[in-house]
């Protein structure tokens, strides 16, 4: 087989480049962190609360338990889980969302990808190249607890508590961002067609079960996409000088 190495070096020339463009100006797109406590019934993962952390503006600006009408929701001020999808369905307007676990907290609440322009996994980010330990076998960097990565920044917080889990995993997004660390290239490309091929806006506040994507299956294309951001083929770099500075300091090892 013949293999056009100048072709794949324009194709991977342009990819770098897109994927510049996207930290350089995805930052400036409405960010929020989501945090979910879950629970598994009948052997299938709900969310029972939620936090959403305005990563800009730096503020909670929704908590809730979530009430699904089965009686298993015992706590007097959750709320139903159709008024919590209305809800969402306005706050996640025109925003990107990240989560620690993003894959996870889809499975629990899928409509946060429904609503949103995309759904980033800070923890891939984050673990991909700031994870300490080298996995010989696997050749990668396994993923990180949010208290570990947290703790290796210099972050304390209480753990398992929704709305600091969120406050922490939109501080690991920021580390990121100021450090330059890739954005999920796929992610971020299906968030550019999402703007500019935006779905039909419902002016109204009250929307129909299909309007709030009440039975809306998490899509196992955008879960693959992200988990395959843990090992990209090819790798790509964000900045030319970064990557060179990386090269030298490897031949010298």
């Amino acid at each position: 087989m013949i293999i056009d190495i100048k072709h794949l070096q324009l194709e991977r020339g342009k990819k770098e480049e897109k994927h510049r463009y996207y930290n350089a100006h995805h930052p400036n797109l409405r960010h929020l962190s989501i945090d979910l406590e879950s629970e598994c019934i009948e052997g299938k993962w709900r969310a029972r609360e939620i936090a959403i952390f305005d990563h800009q503006k730096k503020r909670i600006i929704l908590h809730h338990y979530i009430d699904y009408g089965d009686s298993l929701s015992s706590r007097q001020d959750s709320i139903p889980l159709k008024e919590l999808l209305r809800i969402l369905k306005i706050v996640l307007s025109n925003s990107v969302v990240f989560c620690w676990n993003a894959n996870k907290d889809i499975k629990a609440l899928p409509q946060i990808e429904y609503f949103s322009l995309g759904v980033h996994c800070a923890m891939i980010r984050f673990s991909r190249v700031m994870n300490t330990t080298y996995n010989i076998h696997h050749k990668d960097r396994g993923f990180m607890d949010l208290y570990d990565a947290a703790k290796q920044i210099g972050i304390s917080f209480n753990w398992h508590v929704c709305c600091e889990d969120a406050m922490a995993a939109s501080s690991l997004w920021e580390y990121c961002d100021e450090y330059d660390l890739p954005r999920d290239y796929e992610i971020s490309k299906a968030i550019d067609s999402r703007i500019n091929f935006p779905k039909a806006t419902q002016l109204l506040l009250e929307f129909s079960d299909e309007e709030i994507g009440i039975n809306y299956q998490a899509s196992e294309n955008l879960a693959h996409l992200r988990s395959a951001f843990r090992k990209p083929k090819p790798y790509y770099k964000s900045d030319h000088s970064h990557a060179k500075r990386s090269n030298k300091v490897l031949k010298e090892a």
